[in-house]
């Protein structure tokens, strides 16, 4: 596990609320939390827990209905150009057709020019790509149709793209879901190697945190409040794991001495 960089906080919560209208429907309450600079956080709970919310948050494409959020130290929704120039993001779903003529370069290569709005010229967007798509471990396909690729392919493409636009912040909703076990592993290495050698602040939604546990220096452990945060070990027990999904969850530990709990039965 990494150590966490002594620095101010890369996001910083306080007392912050969110109401979904029509009808009210109180997505948050009175989540207090730092996340450091320079770290790797798993975001957990159950589904409807408010993780993505809290994400959309940080993004400032919402506004808390309560208390203030910020991310390295500027008001997302009052700073949108700063908070866009410094997240990558990669979303859980993404609505590209797969029937479009696109390869996997286009995807990274239409995404960093959007991002840089032209700053950048040709030359400059197809370094990036490159570079992102050597990272993800796709440099091999960088040809191949987006459509023809698997649902794991994909989803490392669109972590590409995100990275493509050099973000301090990385922000990852779900991304494991699509992929076998083999790339959940060199994509769990990749974002720990981003922390470790870039000073990349990682941030990811997780369903299930084995695949990343080893690698993550702290859990947010929720259910529309906070439940627990910090070291994985600490997070990862019986008691709070009780309280944010309501059902008993076993916790067996690794050779390495990691917390793993078997969630694969539990729903929120």
């Amino acid at each position: 596990m990494t150590t966490a960089h002594v620095e101010a906080p890369a996001v910083e919560a306080r007392d912050v609320g969110f109401v979904f209208h029509n009808p009210p429907i109180e997505a948050l309450a009175s989540l207090t939390f730092q996340l450091g600079a320079g770290t790797f956080t798993a975001v957990m709970g159950p589904n409807g827990s408010g993780k993505t919310t809290l994400l959309r948050l940080m993004m400032g494409l919402i506004a808390p209905s309560a208390g203030r959020i910020s991310l390295m130290g500027h008001d997302p929704v009052a700073a949108p150009d700063v908070v866009q120039r410094l997240v990558g993001y990669v979303p859980q779903y993404e609505s590209i057709n797969s029937r479009l003529p696109v390869r996997s370069r286009d995807i990274v290569e239409l995404g960093v020019a959007a991002r840089t709005g032209g700053r950048l010229s040709r030359s400059d967007v197809r370094s990036r790509t490159v570079r992102a798509l050597d990272a993800v471990g796709l440099a091999d396909i960088a040809n191949q149709r987006y459509g023809s690729l698997s649902g794991g392919q994909r989803q490392r493409v669109l972590i590409a793209r995100a990275l493509a636009v050099d973000p301090d912040v990385l922000i990852l909703d779900e991304p494991f879901s699509a992929m076998d076990i083999a790339s959940q592993q060199s994509t769990a290495e990749l974002l720990h190697r981003l922390v470790q050698s870039e000073g990349m602040t990682v941030i990811t939604v997780v369903h299930n945190v084995n695949a990343i546990v080893h690698f993550v220096d702290a859990v947010l452990l929720m259910n529309r409040r906070v439940i627990s945060i910090g070291a994985p070990n600490d997070v990862l027990r019986p008691e709070p794991l009780q309280r944010a999904f309501g059902a008993t969850v076993p916790v067996i530990i690794c050779e390495e001495g990691f917390s793993h709990p078997l969630m694969e039965d539990v729903h929120g």
